[in-house]
């Protein structure tokens, strides 16, 4: 998988259907331009060789496999994409995953994760519910997430959006961030400027998310 992609195109052949499900990656009832976004994503997320150039403050450092925890202590293991930050001075690492995660009475939802490598914690810093933060809009996909933060959640929701607004206006989206647009019928690769796009916005997300915790 990590070298060959598998069909994403809108349907999806059974070889695909048959992976995705394999893996819990969408439900029976999931649209299938959200099936096809999902196989698209994935299978960048896992080409290890199809890098991202970005500026020097940023490197595409490929595949690893690694787990991070949430605030409750329950880990998420799974492939992410890594991506060095090298203009901060601790250096962190920000990876990005897909990952299905088993709920109660045999049911399960599918996440894109963030997490944060740092040198004193391994932690997620964001867990986008497939069915809620990846949303239609004509040919495209929205990613979006709700601002919630740390133990306080939607509470803290709207201070933090009003904190981006004065920092990155472009960002918000209502009572929403808008992190990335995908065309579902693009490709997602290397020279996708969305894609490109996505990784900064997610990454200008997570810090300024750090800031607002350490205010």
């Amino acid at each position: 998988m990590e070298n060959s992609r598998l069909k994403w195109e809108i349907p999806l052949d059974k070889e695909a259907v048959e992976y995705c499900a394999g893996k819990g990656l969408f439900q029976e009832d999931t649209s299938v331009f959200i099936q096809s976004f999902l196989m698209n994503l994935e299978g960048w997320l896992l080409d290890a060789k199809d890098k991202l150039k970005m500026d020097q403050d940023l490197e595409d450092l490929g595949l690893k496999a690694s787990s991070f925890e949430n605030e409750a202590g329950v880990g998420f293991t799974t492939d992410y994409r890594c991506f060095l930050i090298n203009h901060i001075e601790t250096k962190p690492v920000l990876c990005l995953g897909l990952l299905a995660y088993a709920k109660e009475k045999g049911l399960s939802s599918s996440f894109l994760l963030v997490g944060v490598e740092e040198l004193a914690s391994r932690k997620i810093d964001l867990r986008l519910d497939i069915e809620d933060s990846f949303l239609m809009d004509g040919d495209c996909v929205d990613i979006i997430h709700k601002g919630a933060i740390g133990s306080e959640g939607a509470a803290n929701s709207a201070d933090l959006i009003e904190y981006i607004e004065e920092r990155i206006p472009s960002l918000v989206q209502g009572d929403k961030i808008l992190l990335g647009t995908f065309n579902v019928y693009q490709e997602i690769n290397a020279k996708s400027e969305d894609l490109t796009e996505f990784v900064l916005n997610v990454i200008n997300y997570v810090l300024i998310r750090k800031d607002f915790r350490e205010r």
